[in-house]
């Protein structure tokens, strides 16, 4: 069921963590880290990359139903260039749609209907709801995304009409290819401040450019 829902959908999911007890010690360490944030900035430098240096992130990338799911939807000979937690609390502004297709190898022109490269892992650290545009990982008639920016300020009504909305529960996560155009700030159904947790897949050997890339964070995923 999960393959056919990416491939229709360009998503899969939800799915539970092997280990959800690591939700609540996760949370403790990301509002710690937090603490730092001096401005109203989407993503907080204090929380990028951080799966190389502070256990419980890097373990949540090893969680086997996580690994698992990866390899059953992409395969294997998969890497972690990037990893990244956003915290939401009341005064956040509401995120634009976008996708998330940083780069295609080093330099190379994006190639934003490859789905063979370049994948998103969405984890819910507190209750949250996700919006996303359905199929839009594949060319969708009448739609031209060749000219758009990464952020897309509205849609025709016969794209918008493909919006879905999934809720995910914390320790909850979903898998989808890094060019579907989604909310990546989503609706929080907790209280705030709301935590989610990013991660970043390529194939093995995609050379990922300087400015993305940070000494010693790319990590494997076996």
């Amino acid at each position: 069921m999960s393959v056919r829902q990416l491939r229709r959908n360009g998503l899969a999911g939800p799915f539970d963590l092997a280990d959800g007890s690591v939700i609540e010690a996760l949370s403790e360490v990301v509002l710690r880290l937090n603490e730092s944030k001096k401005d109203n900035r989407h993503v907080n430098p204090q929380l990028v990359d951080r799966h190389r240096d502070v256990g419980v992130i890097e373990e949540i990338f090893s969680d086997a139903n996580l690994r698992s799911v990866t390899t059953t939807c992409f395969g294997t000979g998969l890497s972690l260039w990037r990893s990244n937690v956003i915290v939401r609390d009341a005064g956040s502004r509401e995120a634009s749609w976008q996708h998330s297709r940083l780069f295609e190898n080093a330099d190379a022109p994006l190639d934003i209907y490859n789905t063979d490269n370049h994948f998103t892992v969405l984890l819910a650290v507190t209750g949250m709801k996700f919006a996303y545009i359905s199929g839009s990982h594949l060319p969708i008639e009448g739609f031209d995304r060749n000219h758009l920016q990464r952020h897309v300020g509205e849609f025709p009504d016969f794209v918008q009409d493909r919006e879905r909305q999934m809720t995910f529960e914390p320790g909850q996560f979903a898998l989808f290819h890094s060019s579907l155009l989604h909310r990546n700030q989503p609706i929080l159904s907790a209280d705030p401040p709301g935590i989610l947790m990013v991660g970043r897949l390529v194939r093995a050997g995609t050379e990922i450019p300087e400015r993305f890339s940070s000494p010693g964070t790319v990590l494997p995923l076996e």
